[in-house]
């Protein structure tokens, strides 16, 4: 194994009214998600604490990955995550951003209770119950 300054992954769930999905971050690079990572100090020390620049209002996992990158930085890609989003009407990027890509699949959401647990995924739900009757 070697030493990380990042450490995150390539696949993530969605959950949006009832329904969830495996997502597949750019499987055919090498870059990882922006959510879930882990940055050691040691980089963002090298970055002179600033991941990206003030004037940037968009893409700053891309950017702060490529600075990153520049600085040196070892990544490792985790196989399994346990990263749920859940979706609703007032993400900024919403469930069809995602579903319309091929690395998008709809799966059982009882693979969703398996990586949350049963009491988290229930609270999810009640979240997802929340919102649409809002």
């Amino acid at each position: 194994d070697i030493e990380a300054d990042v450490i995150g992954c390539k696949v993530m769930y969605f959950y949006h009214q009832g329904k969830a999905y495996k997502f597949h971050y750019a499987p055919n690079s090498d870059g990882m998600m922006g959510a879930g990572r882990a940055i050691s100090r040691r980089i963002i020390e090298k970055c002179g604490w600033q991941l990206w620049g003030d004037d940037q209002m968009k893409g700053l996992d891309f950017r702060s990955e490529i600075n990153m990158r520049t600085k040196g930085a070892k990544f490792k890609i985790v196989e399994n995550s346990g990263i749920v989003d859940i979706k609703t009407e007032r993400n900024i990027w919403g469930i069809e951003t995602y579903t319309k890509q091929k690395w998008c699949t709809e799966v059982n959401p009882e693979d969703v209770r398996q990586i949350t647990g049963v009491k988290l995924f229930n609270q999810i739900e009640e979240l997802c119950e929340i919102q649409v009757t809002k």
